[in-house]
């Protein structure tokens, strides 16, 4: 089948896409200048210029696949301070891709789409995201599932807070490595604690869906996550060896000194995987984060 990914050149994307194309399936992928074209028809697909707002292009390139696989997301207006600006684009894309694949009466296309696991209410596949004002993605899943009465599967993939490649250190971790060598010690509480997996397990995984959505329900969350739950200390230890610094303990009310990461490690907390691997056979096998860890250059 042909299927169009939006991120095509990300991290997961450009990892995703060979994925597919080994499979038989034909892929485009969303490009947003001339040097991100050429980096994805060197990975095999067909390059589509345009970026999140070119709702139109969008449309078109949704309206010729069988499959979407949207994995694209505005992080730079979200951690520029507009994180809710940066949701709601993403809405409107969504829209537009489901109503291209539902278009005419059409049914059982699909959509792909990218979440995450912060701040879901429980901690399974079965659970809902917190619907806050003041971190609305779960609009985007309510516009995804709201096209399933007019014949579209759709499958969310919920992703761990730290999806990670191998080459560079992951935006979080990058940021938490920051903030220490400025405060001269490693802050981390008790409390929390990392769900990880890397771009190239996590691609297997979305792969692994695509040849089970004929027992998939529909709609589905899957979690696409190896390590469930990474105990901040364990990190913050490996991170204070490479940085040569001592860790520090702090309250959970003093993570708000970290800022935007703060926040976001405040809201994370183990979640479980279980349900995805089951119903689609992904069994991810990696070293893991901390083993990654030592890999990367801060």
């Amino acid at each position: 089948m042909h299927i169009f990914v939006t991120g095509a050149t990300g991290g997961m994307g450009s990892i995703l896409i060979p994925k597919l194309l080994s499979l038989g399936h034909t892929v485009s992928g969303l490009a947003r200048s001339s040097a991100s074209a050429s980096k994805v028809t060197s990975l095999g697909a067909k390059a589509v210029i345009g970026v999140l707002i070119d709702l139109d292009t969008i449309a078109k390139a949704a309206s010729d696949a069988d499959m979407v696989i949207h994995m694209g997301f505005d992080h730079g207006q979200a951690f520029s301070g507009d994180f809710i600006g940066a949701c709601k684009k993403d809405v409107s894309v969504i829209e537009v891709i489901g109503r291209s694949l539902t278009a005419k009466g059409v049914q059982g296309k699909t959509l792909m789409f990218a979440s995450g696991t912060l701040g879901l209410e429980g901690d399974d596949e079965h659970s809902s995201a917190h619907r806050s004002p003041h971190m609305p993605r779960y609009e985007s899943t309510d516009a995804a599932f709201s096209f399933v009465p007019k014949g579209l599967h759709v499958v969310q993939l919920r992703l761990a807070p730290i999806t990670y490649g191998s080459v560079k250190p992951h935006d979080f971790i990058a940021m938490w490595a920051g903030e220490s060598k400025k405060a001269g010690h490693v802050s981390y509480t008790v409390q929390g604690a990392w769900a990880a997996c890397s771009y190239d397990a996590a691609a297997d995984g979305i792969v692994a869906a695509i040849g089970r959505l004929d027992v998939l329900t529909n709609p589905v969350s899957l979690h696409l996550i190896h390590e469930t739950g990474i105990p901040f200390k364990e990190v913050a230890d490996k991170l204070a060896t490479k940085l040569d610094v001592p860790t520090k303990k702090i309250d959970k009310e003093e993570l708000s000194q970290l800022g935007f990461l703060g926040n976001l490690m405040g809201l994370a907390k183990p979640v479980k995987a279980d349900y995805t691997y089951e119903v689609t056979g992904w069994r991810p096998q990696e070293a893991g984060l901390v083993a990654q860890l030592d890999k990367w250059t801060f």
